[in-house]
């Protein structure tokens, strides 16, 4: 084999044999056969150093137990997370039916609402041609008499009641038990009576209080809240929620009181049986809650 011609080459390399370098351009010093098997064992040197990069080292054995260690307790804690998370849906589940449940039994826990005491009109306390109906809260007029039908009960307190009708023909008020109830309410010293369709409180058959609304345009049926104020003497008169009539200086032994001006024309009390068309002013009650 002829030796290699180095002299013209651009390879730049310091071959090594038995520690004594050997320039490649060294033609004297290198034959053919020498330079190839250089060649060849610096080839097969980085083909190695080229596979040994594309391995990871092995973990140190202390290291390798670390992340086993973490890698278990990764998976421990994710079935715990899903394990928990299973039992927030039952119990979730288990606290929507148990809240329809309350709500459903509220009823039972609820406090009871305050007694009623039987307050209605008395046929007794009225002029006989009145008709009680609808459990002695309805009276009706039977003559064109105006006359007067009294309530069953004192008023003690802060008390309040309604009084409806399907026309504005009634009065409503208050009276003592010396009233005439052969007469209209309010024409002697013992009633105080609103006229409903004059908005008009008589007592003694003169005009008194302080009209805080002259008159009265309301749809029909109407209904009138009565509130007397028995401790300080106070009579006001609501209608639509509105403060439409206030007397002060009312006092004595005073029932609830209606009466109507012409015959036929019937007016009901609610004193509490069923809820109020108008608001209860502050501080009162109905006067058919038990005190």
């Amino acid at each position: 084999m002829n030796p290699i011609d180095l002299s013209s080459s651009k390879i730049a390399l310091s071959l090594h044999d038995n520690a004594t370098p050997i320039a490649a351009t060294d033609t004297t010093a290198c034959n053919g056969t020498y330079v190839i098997t250089k060649h060849n064992a610096l080839v097969d040197a980085v083909d190695a150093l080229q596979s040994a990069s594309n391995v990871v080292p092995p973990l140190d054995t202390s290291v390798q137990a670390h992340f086993d260690e973490l890698d278990y307790f990764t998976n421990r804690l994710s079935n715990e997370i899903n394990t928990i998370s299973t039992a927030l849906k039952i119990h979730t589940t288990a606290l929507t039916g148990l809240r329809a449940d309350v709500v459903a039994m509220s009823h039972l826990f609820s406090p009871p609402p305050p007694p009623l005491s039987v307050v209605t009109w008395d046929a007794s306390k009225s002029a006989p041609s009145f008709t009680l109906s609808n459990n002695l809260l309805t009276a009706t007029p039977t003559t064109s008499n105006m006359e007067v039908v009294l309530a069953n009960q004192l008023i003690r307190g802060k008390r309040c009641w309604e009084v409806s009708s399907t026309d504005n023909k009634f009065i409503v008020g208050v009276a003592n038990s010396s009233v005439n109830v052969y007469s209209q309410l309010g024409s002697d010293d013992n009633a105080w009576g609103l006229l409903v369709d004059q908005n008009e409180v008589v007592h003694y058959n003169s005009p008194i209080g302080n009209n805080v609304i002259n008159t009265i345009q309301l749809a029909k049926p109407l209904t009138i809240m009565v509130a007397y104020d028995a401790d300080n003497g106070f009579l006001s008169f609501y209608a639509n929620g509105q403060l439409i009539q206030s007397i002060a200086n009312i006092i004595g032994n005073l029932y609830p009181a209606g009466g109507s001006e012409f015959p036929g024309v019937a007016f009901t009390a609610n004193f509490g049986q069923t809820p109020f068309s108008n608001s209860i002013p502050i501080g009162f009650t109905a006067i058919g809650i038990a005190a």
